[in-house]
């Protein structure tokens, strides 16, 4: 469909084109067949569908992005945090540490004991914190497309990789933990 350029009122027009060919191989028969019926026609800023989408979306890219920083941002501060609670533990914690381990307790038992501890921490994190998202989702459910603000895919995949952060920061001072020699920790007692 054609419409003069001086019968639009915006002061533009637009027009598109399906073709299986090249973009460059289009714009400039295009550009003959305008030239062809009118030379006094600019044809300018010509644009696939796919960067006329990208541009249309680029503010949800952007918000989604930060978002997302923000989201790395807060789950790093939280294992820092946690690794630095469980070091804080692991230490104050070091004679019973000792004192298990005198009395017949493993490493990997201790180990486990510190990652057990971690993930209970972890745990209670998600209790408090699936709730809580659930409300804070309904405020941004139209910016999601795709995919629903109770998609279950979703949430498994958040509350696993919370947990094995909370595994991840508790690695190094579970393996300090392991490697309390009992009598020197008996002897500081």
């Amino acid at each position: 469909m054609y419409f003069s350029f001086r019968q639009d009122p915006v002061g533009s027009s637009y027009f598109a084109l399906r073709t299986p060919l090249p973009v460059a191989a289009v714009v400039k028969a295009a550009r003959e067949a305008v030239l062809a019926v009118d030379p006094g026609i600019p044809l300018f800023d010509v644009t696939t569908q796919s960067q006329v989408r990208s541009q249309a979306f680029s503010q949800e890219r952007l918000f989604a992005l930060l978002c997302g920083a923000l989201a790395v941002l807060a789950v790093l501060l939280s294992c820092i945090g946690l690794h630095g609670l469980m070091a804080y533990n692991v230490t104050r914690r070091r004679g019973e540490i000792g004192v298990r381990m005198a009395l017949g307790a493993t490493r990997r038992k201790i180990c486990c004991l510190v990652l057990r501890e971690a993930l209970l921490l972890g745990g209670f994190g998600v209790a408090i914190g699936i709730p809580v998202a659930l409300a804070v989702s309904q405020l941004i459910k139209n910016q999601l497309y795709g995919v629903a603000t109770t998609d279950p895919a979703t949430w498994t995949l958040a509350v696993i990789t919370l947990l094995g952060f909370a595994i991840l920061a508790a690695w190094i001072p579970a393996l300090r933990a392991a490697r309390v020699e009992p009598m020197e920790a008996l002897r500081n007692e």
